[in-house]
């Protein structure tokens, strides 16, 4: 009853992993990337869900999340280049092909330190129709079989410096298979998992040749890093599940919503206060979290939630009449 109770909605969930990036770029640990890994969780379960429930076409449905997205990316993103240039920060020589999104964590054309992780989220989006077509025709060995395949090719791009959505194919997937049996987790798998996850990362802390997954420091090649850092994730799916089997007020959606201007702003800021106040260690950690939470605030209730409103409301979009490819279930006449 005490763990219910302490249950906190799938907004909230998605403000702290924000808030866990956020902690990983001010400090020595090396824990962004499993919060990263739990947005994919979240992803595959939320659009998966809105694909499954929409009437729209393809096109419609993968514009629809092109504008969740893109808009509010591209003012950072834009202003960050401006803002870095003035002060003389390192910045993309590509601002155009920054800002196309798709593709950039290949290029090397990165203006955010986190576009990376919106790259794979717009490559799932594209993805996503075809592989609820495949999780309907095909059988569990079968899928199984494709989904071995697809995540093998996805690790060997990465071997080649290309970075594909297919490398977190089972974060993705686990959020697809939430949306697919509603599981109900207890609270034992829960804390289970919590401190199933706690101990591995206490292990690999301990160990030397493991302690840069844990503590930033060189010693591990790009691929093991990512692989390595989605194993130490997935005990975790238990307290996802329960999360997203909780309720969520419009306060908690709105936590839900905040999260991605923080996810955008938090590190542009950190680099820009780097470069403009003589400020050092605690001193500087303790300036910027408050002007990071307010800029985030700023963005979120100001841009980012009217665009989001107009998103929603807007008229209806010529595409999202015409849907030669939807392979969803008809209802019938």
């Amino acid at each position: 009853m005490l763990l219910a109770r302490l249950r906190p909605g799938p907004g909230a969930l998605r403000l702290l992993l924000a808030l866990v990036v956020l902690v990983s770029h001010m400090s020595a640990l090396n824990i962004g990337r499993p919060a990263v890994v739990l947005f994919f969780v979240l992803s595959g379960y939320w659009v998966s869900r809105r694909w499954h429930s929409s009437n729209q076409s393809i096109t419609g449905f993968v514009m629809g999340r092109f504008l969740r997205v893109w808009p509010l990316f591209a003012l950072v993103s834009g202003v960050t280049w401006l803002m870095f240039g003035a002060v003389g920060l390192p910045r993309s020589t590509d601002l155009p092909a920054g800002l196309l999104l798709l593709g950039s964590a290949s290029r090397g054309d990165l203006l955010l330190s986190v576009d990376w992780s919106l790259d794979l989220e717009l490559q799932f989006y594209l993805a996503l129709p075809l592989m609820w077509l495949l999780v309907r025709r095909l059988s569990g060995l079968q899928l199984g079989l494709v989904a071995g395949i697809a995540w093998c090719v996805g690790i060997w791009l990465m071997t080649r410096g290309a970075w594909s959505f297919l490398l977190y194919l089972p974060a993705f997937a686990a959020g697809m298979w939430l949306t697919r049996v509603r599981w109900q987790w207890s609270a034992g798998p829960v804390l289970a998992g919590l401190a199933l996850f706690a101990v591995i990362g206490a292990g690999l802390a301990a160990w030397p040749a493991t302690r840069p997954l844990v503590f930033k420091a060189d010693g591990f090649s790009p691929v093991l890093e990512q692989l390595a850092h989605l194993a130490w994730s997935l005990p975790l799916l238990p307290l996802v599940a329960w999360v997203l089997a909780g309720p969520s007020s419009a306060r908690d959606k709105a936590l839900g919503d905040a999260s991605y201007a923080l996810y955008l702003v938090h590190a542009p800021v950190i680099a820009l206060l780097a470069a403009l106040a003589p400020l050092h260690g605690m001193a500087f950690k303790l300036a910027a979290l408050p002007i990071i939470a307010i800029v985030a605030y700023a963005l979120f209730r100001w841009i980012d939630q009217p665009l989001e409103i107009a998103r929603r409301h807007g008229p209806v979009l010529p595409w999202t009449g015409f849907a030669p490819l939807n392979l969803r279930r008809k209802r019938p006449n």
